[in-house]
Protein backbone atom coordinates (compact mmCIF):
# COMPACT_ATOMS: atom_id res chain seq x y z
CA UNK A 1 0.00 0.00 0.00
CA UNK A 2 1.47 3.85 -0.95
CA UNK A 3 1.13 6.25 1.57
CA UNK A 4 -0.67 9.66 1.36
CA UNK A 5 2.78 11.96 1.15
CA UNK A 6 3.10 12.77 -1.81
CA UNK A 7 7.15 13.08 -1.74
CA UNK A 8 7.94 9.44 -0.81
CA UNK A 9 9.27 7.65 -3.89
CA UNK A 10 8.38 4.64 -5.11
CA UNK A 11 9.58 1.51 -3.68
CA UNK A 12 9.82 0.07 -7.44
CA UNK A 13 11.92 3.10 -8.15
CA UNK A 14 14.73 2.28 -5.33
CA UNK A 15 14.48 -1.35 -6.73
CA UNK A 16 15.39 -0.40 -10.38
CA UNK A 17 18.18 2.12 -9.61
CA UNK A 18 19.89 -0.71 -6.91
CA UNK A 19 19.51 -3.14 -10.27
CA UNK A 20 21.00 -0.61 -12.62
CA UNK A 21 23.77 0.33 -9.99
CA UNK A 22 24.66 -3.71 -9.16
CA UNK A 23 24.82 -4.18 -12.88
CA UNK A 24 27.19 -0.85 -13.57
CA UNK A 25 29.63 -2.29 -10.99
CA UNK A 26 29.46 -5.55 -12.18
CA UNK A 27 30.24 -4.45 -15.83
CA UNK A 28 33.58 -2.67 -14.01
CA UNK A 29 34.50 -5.46 -12.66
CA UNK A 30 34.13 -7.58 -15.58
CA UNK A 31 36.63 -4.63 -17.38
CA UNK A 32 38.79 -5.29 -14.27
CA UNK A 33 39.08 -9.26 -14.44
CA UNK A 34 39.73 -8.96 -18.45
CA UNK A 35 42.66 -6.43 -17.54
CA UNK A 36 43.96 -9.05 -15.05
CA UNK A 37 43.84 -11.67 -17.53
CA UNK A 38 45.74 -10.11 -19.81
CA UNK A 39 48.40 -8.88 -17.56
CA UNK A 40 51.70 -11.09 -18.10
CA UNK A 41 55.12 -10.85 -16.81
CA UNK A 42 56.26 -8.65 -20.43
CA UNK A 43 53.41 -5.75 -19.42
CA UNK A 44 54.43 -2.27 -19.10
CA UNK A 45 51.81 -0.44 -16.80
CA UNK A 46 51.85 3.18 -15.59
CA UNK A 47 52.67 3.58 -12.49
CA UNK A 48 50.30 4.60 -9.64
CA UNK A 49 50.70 7.44 -7.03
CA UNK A 50 51.62 5.11 -4.16
CA UNK A 51 54.57 3.88 -5.98
CA UNK A 52 55.42 7.85 -6.69
CA UNK A 53 55.30 8.25 -2.74
CA UNK A 54 57.25 5.32 -1.93
CA UNK A 55 60.06 5.68 -4.93
CA UNK A 56 59.95 9.79 -3.38
CA UNK A 57 60.75 8.33 -0.10
CA UNK A 58 63.58 6.22 -0.64
CA UNK A 59 65.42 8.81 -2.51
CA UNK A 60 64.79 8.54 -5.94
CA UNK A 61 65.99 11.08 -8.04
CA UNK A 62 63.06 10.66 -10.72
CA UNK A 63 59.96 10.56 -7.67
CA UNK A 64 58.47 13.26 -9.25
CA UNK A 65 56.88 11.82 -12.28
CA UNK A 66 55.43 8.84 -12.85
CA UNK A 67 56.85 6.57 -15.09
CA UNK A 68 56.28 2.73 -16.68
CA UNK A 69 57.02 0.20 -14.78
CA UNK A 70 57.61 -3.33 -15.54
CA UNK A 71 55.51 -6.24 -14.08
CA UNK A 72 56.99 -8.79 -11.93
CA UNK A 73 53.96 -11.17 -11.32
CA UNK A 74 55.00 -12.83 -7.93
CA UNK A 75 53.03 -15.09 -5.70
CA UNK A 76 51.28 -12.97 -3.29
CA UNK A 77 50.18 -10.82 -6.40
CA UNK A 78 48.68 -14.30 -8.18
CA UNK A 79 47.66 -15.58 -5.12
CA UNK A 80 45.77 -12.60 -4.37
CA UNK A 81 43.71 -13.09 -7.48
CA UNK A 82 42.79 -16.45 -6.69
CA UNK A 83 41.47 -15.12 -3.29
CA UNK A 84 39.36 -11.75 -4.30
CA UNK A 85 39.13 -11.93 -8.22
CA UNK A 86 35.82 -9.78 -8.02
CA UNK A 87 37.40 -7.06 -5.68
CA UNK A 88 40.98 -6.74 -7.28
CA UNK A 89 41.64 -3.52 -9.74
CA UNK A 90 45.03 -3.37 -12.00
CA UNK A 91 46.89 -0.76 -10.25
CA UNK A 92 46.10 -1.53 -6.68
CA UNK A 93 46.93 -5.70 -6.96
CA UNK A 94 50.32 -4.60 -9.41
CA UNK A 95 53.60 -5.04 -7.56
CA UNK A 96 56.36 -4.22 -8.61
CA UNK A 97 59.68 -5.61 -7.47
CA UNK A 98 63.38 -5.56 -8.14
CA UNK A 99 64.11 -8.27 -10.43
CA UNK A 100 66.50 -11.63 -9.00
CA UNK A 101 69.11 -12.04 -10.96
CA UNK A 102 69.06 -15.65 -11.67
CA UNK A 103 70.91 -17.85 -14.72
CA UNK A 104 68.82 -18.30 -17.31
CA UNK A 105 69.85 -21.82 -17.75
CA UNK A 106 68.12 -22.45 -14.57
CA UNK A 107 64.64 -21.76 -15.83
CA UNK A 108 64.89 -23.83 -19.13
CA UNK A 109 63.04 -20.75 -20.59
CA UNK A 110 64.46 -19.68 -24.19
CA UNK A 111 66.12 -16.29 -24.71
CA UNK A 112 64.65 -15.57 -27.58
CA UNK A 113 64.08 -12.04 -28.47
CA UNK A 114 60.16 -12.02 -29.01
CA UNK A 115 59.54 -13.41 -25.85
CA UNK A 116 60.92 -9.40 -24.61
CA UNK A 117 59.89 -6.18 -25.08
CA UNK A 118 62.46 -4.40 -27.40
CA UNK A 119 63.22 -1.91 -25.31
CA UNK A 120 63.81 -4.08 -22.12
CA UNK A 121 67.24 -3.02 -20.93
CA UNK A 122 68.70 -4.28 -17.73
CA UNK A 123 65.77 -6.76 -17.39
CA UNK A 124 66.01 -8.88 -20.41
CA UNK A 125 68.18 -11.30 -18.93
CA UNK A 126 65.98 -11.39 -16.01
CA UNK A 127 62.99 -13.39 -16.59
CA UNK A 128 61.87 -15.83 -14.20
CA UNK A 129 59.13 -17.54 -16.16
CA UNK A 130 57.55 -17.42 -19.89
CA UNK A 131 54.12 -19.20 -19.69
CA UNK A 132 51.34 -18.02 -22.53
CA UNK A 133 48.29 -18.95 -22.80
CA UNK A 134 47.71 -21.63 -25.33
CA UNK A 135 45.29 -22.28 -27.65
CA UNK A 136 43.90 -25.26 -25.14
CA UNK A 137 43.09 -22.35 -22.10
CA UNK A 138 41.37 -20.08 -25.09
CA UNK A 139 39.70 -22.59 -27.04
CA UNK A 140 37.61 -24.40 -24.19
CA UNK A 141 35.64 -22.95 -21.86
CA UNK A 142 34.64 -25.78 -19.67
CA UNK A 143 35.11 -26.26 -15.59
CA UNK A 144 38.81 -27.96 -16.56
CA UNK A 145 39.99 -25.27 -18.61
CA UNK A 146 38.51 -22.18 -16.57
CA UNK A 147 41.45 -20.67 -14.47
CA UNK A 148 44.18 -23.47 -15.71
CA UNK A 149 46.62 -21.29 -17.46
CA UNK A 150 46.66 -18.83 -13.97
CA UNK A 151 46.63 -21.77 -11.43
CA UNK A 152 49.93 -23.66 -13.57
CA UNK A 153 51.72 -19.82 -14.09
CA UNK A 154 51.39 -19.76 -9.98
CA UNK A 155 53.18 -23.31 -10.04
CA UNK A 156 55.68 -22.15 -12.05
CA UNK A 157 56.48 -19.40 -9.88
CA UNK A 158 56.82 -21.18 -6.66
CA UNK A 159 58.26 -23.98 -8.70
CA UNK A 160 61.33 -21.36 -9.10
CA UNK A 161 60.80 -19.73 -5.81
CA UNK A 162 61.55 -22.96 -4.51
CA UNK A 163 64.36 -23.48 -5.90
CA UNK A 164 66.24 -20.68 -5.83
CA UNK A 165 67.75 -21.51 -2.79
CA UNK A 166 69.79 -24.08 -4.06
CA UNK A 167 73.73 -23.88 -3.23
CA UNK A 168 75.76 -26.52 -5.48
CA UNK A 169 78.30 -27.68 -2.57
CA UNK A 170 75.23 -28.43 0.17
CA UNK A 171 76.36 -31.65 0.64
CA UNK A 172 80.34 -31.10 0.80
CA UNK A 173 79.40 -28.15 3.38
CA UNK A 174 77.43 -30.43 5.82
CA UNK A 175 80.18 -33.73 5.45
CA UNK A 176 78.00 -35.25 3.79
CA UNK A 177 78.09 -37.14 -0.08
CA UNK A 178 76.44 -38.34 -3.19
CA UNK A 179 76.01 -41.58 -2.01
CA UNK A 180 75.15 -40.74 1.47
CA UNK A 181 72.06 -38.75 0.21
CA UNK A 182 71.37 -41.41 -2.14
CA UNK A 183 71.26 -44.22 0.50
CA UNK A 184 68.87 -42.19 2.08
CA UNK A 185 66.32 -41.49 -0.93
CA UNK A 186 66.34 -44.83 -1.44
CA UNK A 187 65.78 -46.15 2.20
CA UNK A 188 62.87 -43.32 1.73
CA UNK A 189 61.34 -44.86 -1.18
CA UNK A 190 61.55 -48.04 0.82
CA UNK A 191 59.65 -46.82 3.49
CA UNK A 192 56.90 -45.08 1.76
CA UNK A 193 56.16 -48.78 -0.05
CA UNK A 194 56.10 -50.20 3.57
CA UNK A 195 53.86 -47.41 4.98
CA UNK A 196 51.88 -47.57 1.83
CA UNK A 197 51.94 -43.65 1.61
CA UNK A 198 51.38 -42.03 -1.95
CA UNK A 199 54.25 -40.53 -3.98
CA UNK A 200 53.40 -37.02 -3.58
CA UNK A 201 54.40 -37.77 0.04
CA UNK A 202 57.63 -38.69 -1.02
CA UNK A 203 58.70 -36.46 -3.27
CA UNK A 204 57.73 -33.49 -0.69
CA UNK A 205 59.80 -35.41 1.80
CA UNK A 206 62.72 -35.52 -0.06
CA UNK A 207 62.18 -31.84 -1.39
CA UNK A 208 61.95 -30.98 2.18
CA UNK A 209 65.55 -32.79 2.92
CA UNK A 210 67.23 -31.41 0.37
CA UNK A 211 65.64 -27.56 1.16
CA UNK A 212 66.57 -28.19 4.54
CA UNK A 213 70.43 -29.08 3.78
CA UNK A 214 70.41 -26.40 1.48
CA UNK A 215 69.86 -23.41 4.38
CA UNK A 216 72.50 -25.24 6.88
CA UNK A 217 76.39 -25.36 7.34
CA UNK A 218 78.05 -28.05 8.97
CA UNK A 219 74.74 -30.18 9.69
CA UNK A 220 76.03 -33.16 11.91
CA UNK A 221 75.77 -35.78 9.55
CA UNK A 222 74.61 -38.45 12.05
CA UNK A 223 71.45 -36.43 12.07
CA UNK A 224 70.66 -36.65 7.88
CA UNK A 225 68.45 -39.88 8.79
CA UNK A 226 66.52 -37.81 11.18
CA UNK A 227 66.06 -35.46 9.04
CA UNK A 228 64.38 -37.68 6.35
CA UNK A 229 62.22 -39.36 8.75
CA UNK A 230 60.83 -35.63 10.14
CA UNK A 231 60.48 -34.75 6.84
CA UNK A 232 58.48 -38.24 5.90
CA UNK A 233 56.13 -37.01 8.89
CA UNK A 234 55.88 -33.53 8.05
CA UNK A 235 54.91 -34.48 4.63
CA UNK A 236 52.47 -37.42 5.94
CA UNK A 237 50.88 -34.55 7.52
CA UNK A 238 50.47 -32.36 4.83
CA UNK A 239 49.78 -35.05 1.96
CA UNK A 240 48.18 -37.89 3.51
CA UNK A 241 44.80 -38.36 5.15
CA UNK A 242 46.06 -40.38 8.23
CA UNK A 243 49.92 -39.73 9.26
CA UNK A 244 52.09 -42.84 10.41
CA UNK A 245 53.27 -42.17 13.97
CA UNK A 246 56.52 -41.07 15.30
CA UNK A 247 57.07 -44.48 17.23
CA UNK A 248 56.26 -46.43 13.74
CA UNK A 249 58.98 -44.05 11.62
CA UNK A 250 61.76 -44.90 14.61
CA UNK A 251 60.97 -48.83 14.40
CA UNK A 252 61.90 -48.02 10.75
CA UNK A 253 65.42 -46.79 11.51
CA UNK A 254 65.90 -49.80 13.99
CA UNK A 255 65.14 -47.20 17.22
CA UNK A 256 68.32 -45.17 15.89
CA UNK A 257 65.62 -41.90 17.49
CA UNK A 258 63.22 -41.49 19.44
CA UNK A 259 60.01 -39.89 18.99
CA UNK A 260 60.31 -36.87 21.55
CA UNK A 261 63.77 -36.17 19.04
CA UNK A 262 61.35 -36.34 15.67
CA UNK A 263 59.01 -33.93 17.70
CA UNK A 264 61.30 -31.56 18.70
CA UNK A 265 63.25 -31.75 15.27
CA UNK A 266 60.18 -30.91 13.58
CA UNK A 267 59.47 -27.33 14.80
CA UNK A 268 63.07 -26.40 14.07
CA UNK A 269 63.00 -27.92 10.56
CA UNK A 270 59.79 -25.75 9.90
CA UNK A 271 61.24 -22.68 11.48
CA UNK A 272 64.08 -23.39 9.35
CA UNK A 273 61.83 -23.63 5.57
CA UNK A 274 59.50 -20.55 7.33
CA UNK A 275 56.74 -23.08 7.23
CA UNK A 276 57.23 -23.10 3.23
CA UNK A 277 56.23 -26.50 2.97
CA UNK A 278 53.52 -26.57 -0.19
CA UNK A 279 55.88 -27.31 -3.10
CA UNK A 280 55.19 -27.52 -6.65
CA UNK A 281 56.08 -31.38 -7.70
CA UNK A 282 56.87 -32.94 -11.11
CA UNK A 283 53.72 -34.95 -11.18
CA UNK A 284 51.48 -31.15 -10.50
CA UNK A 285 53.11 -30.21 -13.89
CA UNK A 286 52.64 -33.69 -15.48
CA UNK A 287 48.65 -32.77 -16.12
CA UNK A 288 49.53 -30.34 -18.13
CA UNK A 289 51.84 -32.08 -20.59
CA UNK A 290 49.32 -34.63 -20.92
CA UNK A 291 47.63 -32.37 -22.92
CA UNK A 292 50.14 -31.72 -25.54
CA UNK A 293 50.36 -35.47 -25.92
CA UNK A 294 47.36 -35.69 -28.15
CA UNK A 295 49.34 -36.84 -30.96
CA UNK A 296 50.11 -39.98 -29.51
CA UNK A 297 47.36 -42.90 -28.98
CA UNK A 298 45.65 -43.64 -25.88
CA UNK A 299 47.77 -46.67 -24.59
CA UNK A 300 50.71 -43.91 -25.22
CA UNK A 301 49.73 -41.59 -23.61
CA UNK A 302 49.58 -44.13 -20.67
CA UNK A 303 52.42 -45.21 -20.88
CA UNK A 304 54.15 -41.75 -20.82
CA UNK A 305 52.22 -41.36 -17.87
CA UNK A 306 53.43 -43.99 -16.11
CA UNK A 307 57.49 -43.98 -17.58
CA UNK A 308 57.29 -40.30 -16.37
CA UNK A 309 56.25 -40.89 -12.82
CA UNK A 310 59.35 -43.72 -12.77
CA UNK A 311 61.75 -40.91 -14.18
CA UNK A 312 60.81 -38.83 -11.42
CA UNK A 313 61.62 -41.90 -8.82
CA UNK A 314 65.02 -42.71 -10.29
CA UNK A 315 65.93 -39.39 -10.12
CA UNK A 316 65.28 -39.04 -6.40
CA UNK A 317 68.58 -40.95 -5.77
CA UNK A 318 70.44 -38.66 -8.58
CA UNK A 319 72.27 -35.57 -7.24
CA UNK A 320 72.88 -34.15 -10.48
CA UNK A 321 68.87 -33.37 -10.76
CA UNK A 322 69.03 -31.84 -7.23
CA UNK A 323 67.91 -28.09 -7.53
CA UNK A 324 66.35 -28.62 -10.95
CA UNK A 325 62.85 -27.20 -11.25
CA UNK A 326 60.22 -29.13 -11.28
CA UNK A 327 58.67 -28.52 -14.49
CA UNK A 328 62.10 -28.60 -16.10
CA UNK A 329 62.03 -32.51 -14.49
CA UNK A 330 59.14 -33.05 -15.66
CA UNK A 331 59.16 -31.36 -19.15
CA UNK A 332 62.21 -33.20 -19.45
CA UNK A 333 61.24 -36.57 -18.73
CA UNK A 334 58.03 -35.89 -21.17
CA UNK A 335 60.65 -35.39 -23.87
CA UNK A 336 62.47 -38.25 -23.02
CA UNK A 337 59.84 -40.80 -23.16
CA UNK A 338 58.52 -39.12 -26.68
CA UNK A 339 61.99 -39.88 -27.89
CA UNK A 340 61.83 -43.71 -26.69
CA UNK A 341 58.35 -43.98 -27.95
CA UNK A 342 59.58 -42.70 -31.41
CA UNK A 343 62.35 -45.40 -30.98
CA UNK A 344 59.81 -48.10 -30.40
CA UNK A 345 58.02 -47.56 -33.09
CA UNK A 346 60.92 -47.55 -35.63
CA UNK A 347 61.64 -50.95 -33.86
CA UNK A 348 58.41 -52.28 -34.35
CA UNK A 349 57.49 -50.75 -38.22
CA UNK A 350 61.10 -52.13 -39.26
CA UNK A 351 60.18 -55.61 -38.12
CA UNK A 352 59.10 -58.44 -40.50
CA UNK A 353 56.21 -59.10 -38.19
CA UNK A 354 54.61 -56.39 -37.89
CA UNK A 355 51.03 -56.12 -39.77
CA UNK A 356 49.97 -53.01 -41.79
CA UNK A 357 46.72 -52.89 -39.21
CA UNK A 358 49.78 -52.38 -36.19
CA UNK A 359 51.59 -49.95 -38.67
CA UNK A 360 48.58 -47.75 -39.52
CA UNK A 361 47.49 -47.86 -35.85
CA UNK A 362 50.94 -46.34 -34.19
CA UNK A 363 50.69 -43.43 -36.86
CA UNK A 364 53.84 -42.17 -38.83
CA UNK A 365 56.54 -40.00 -37.04
CA UNK A 366 56.30 -38.10 -33.87
CA UNK A 367 58.10 -35.54 -32.82
CA UNK A 368 60.17 -35.62 -29.48
CA UNK A 369 58.89 -32.09 -28.73
CA UNK A 370 57.50 -30.08 -30.94
CA UNK A 371 55.92 -26.09 -30.82
CA UNK A 372 52.96 -27.33 -29.46
CA UNK A 373 54.68 -28.76 -26.34
CA UNK A 374 56.87 -25.55 -26.33
CA UNK A 375 53.39 -23.34 -25.96
CA UNK A 376 51.95 -25.31 -23.52
CA UNK A 377 54.58 -26.34 -20.83
CA UNK A 378 56.70 -22.65 -21.69
CA UNK A 379 59.97 -24.78 -22.35
CA UNK A 380 61.77 -24.73 -25.61
CA UNK A 381 64.08 -28.13 -26.72
CA UNK A 382 67.45 -26.72 -25.35
CA UNK A 383 70.49 -27.96 -23.84
CA UNK A 384 69.66 -27.78 -20.37
CA UNK A 385 66.20 -29.82 -21.69
CA UNK A 386 68.38 -32.29 -22.72
CA UNK A 387 71.02 -32.48 -19.86
CA UNK A 388 68.20 -33.63 -18.02
CA UNK A 389 66.72 -36.07 -19.95
CA UNK A 390 70.84 -37.39 -19.91
CA UNK A 391 70.21 -38.19 -16.19
CA UNK A 392 67.53 -39.92 -17.26
CA UNK A 393 69.10 -41.99 -19.85
CA UNK A 394 71.75 -42.91 -17.89
CA UNK A 395 69.88 -44.21 -14.64
CA UNK A 396 67.54 -46.64 -17.19
CA UNK A 397 70.63 -47.66 -18.71
CA UNK A 398 71.40 -49.26 -14.90
CA UNK A 399 68.28 -51.65 -14.84
CA UNK A 400 68.23 -52.17 -18.84
CA UNK A 401 68.49 -56.38 -18.90
CA UNK A 402 71.67 -57.56 -19.92
CA UNK A 403 72.99 -54.19 -18.93
CA UNK A 404 77.14 -54.80 -17.84
CA UNK A 405 76.59 -51.59 -15.59
CA UNK A 406 76.23 -52.86 -11.93
CA UNK A 407 72.53 -52.01 -10.27
CA UNK A 408 72.84 -53.90 -7.39
CA UNK A 409 72.31 -50.44 -5.52
CA UNK A 410 69.85 -47.93 -5.13
CA UNK A 411 66.86 -50.49 -6.88
CA UNK A 412 64.41 -49.36 -4.60
CA UNK A 413 62.49 -47.75 -7.49
CA UNK A 414 62.91 -50.53 -10.08
CA UNK A 415 61.45 -52.93 -7.66
CA UNK A 416 58.65 -50.70 -7.09
CA UNK A 417 57.64 -49.76 -10.56
CA UNK A 418 57.84 -53.33 -11.25
CA UNK A 419 55.48 -54.50 -9.26
CA UNK A 420 51.87 -55.33 -11.21
CA UNK A 421 50.12 -51.66 -9.17
CA UNK A 422 52.15 -49.59 -12.29
CA UNK A 423 51.80 -51.94 -14.77
CA UNK A 424 55.37 -53.33 -14.71
CA UNK A 425 56.50 -50.32 -16.44
CA UNK A 426 60.05 -50.86 -15.37
CA UNK A 427 60.30 -53.72 -17.27
CA UNK A 428 58.09 -52.74 -20.02
CA UNK A 429 59.93 -53.40 -23.54
CA UNK A 430 59.77 -49.46 -24.14
CA UNK A 431 62.59 -49.20 -22.03
CA UNK A 432 63.74 -52.81 -21.89
CA UNK A 433 64.55 -52.93 -25.72
CA UNK A 434 65.78 -49.89 -26.47
CA UNK A 435 68.87 -48.75 -27.77
CA UNK A 436 69.79 -46.30 -25.70
CA UNK A 437 73.57 -45.80 -26.79
CA UNK A 438 71.66 -43.97 -29.69
CA UNK A 439 69.48 -42.55 -27.36
CA UNK A 440 72.28 -40.75 -25.93
CA UNK A 441 74.03 -40.18 -29.03
CA UNK A 442 71.12 -38.34 -30.25
CA UNK A 443 70.88 -36.25 -27.50
CA UNK A 444 74.86 -35.49 -27.16
CA UNK A 445 74.62 -34.35 -30.69
CA UNK A 446 72.10 -31.96 -30.66
CA UNK A 447 73.68 -30.24 -27.73
CA UNK A 448 76.97 -30.16 -29.45
CA UNK A 449 75.04 -27.98 -32.31
CA UNK A 450 73.75 -25.39 -29.69
CA UNK A 451 76.96 -25.19 -27.08
CA UNK A 452 79.45 -27.45 -25.29
CA UNK A 453 77.59 -29.50 -22.47
CA UNK A 454 78.57 -29.31 -19.09
CA UNK A 455 77.61 -31.28 -16.87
Amino acid sequence: MCGDDGDQTPQGFHTELHFQNKTAELLKHSDQLIQLDRLTLSDWVPENEASVRNRHELGDSGAGTAQSVHVIENTRLIAMMFHHPVAATLQSQTSVHRLTRMDSNATGVSDSPSLFSPDCGPFQRSYVLWLPQTPIDMAQFDEFHMHHERIFRYLYTRDLEATSYYKAEFLRRNGLSADIRATLCDWMIKVQQYLKLRTETLHLAVSLVDRYTWLQDRMNPSDYQLVGITALFVAAKFVERFAPTTTTLCYLTENSYKPKQVLEFELHLLQTLDFDVAIPLPHHFLTRAMLACDDLTYSERAKVELICCYLFELSLTEVSAVGVPASTRCAAAVRLVRQLLQVERERVTSSPNTSVWDTDSLGHGLEAWNDRMVRILGHDDNTHLRTIALIYVRALRRFQSGSAVPKQRFEAAFHKFSNRGYRSVAQCDTLQLCDYDSVEVALYQMNTSDQPLSM
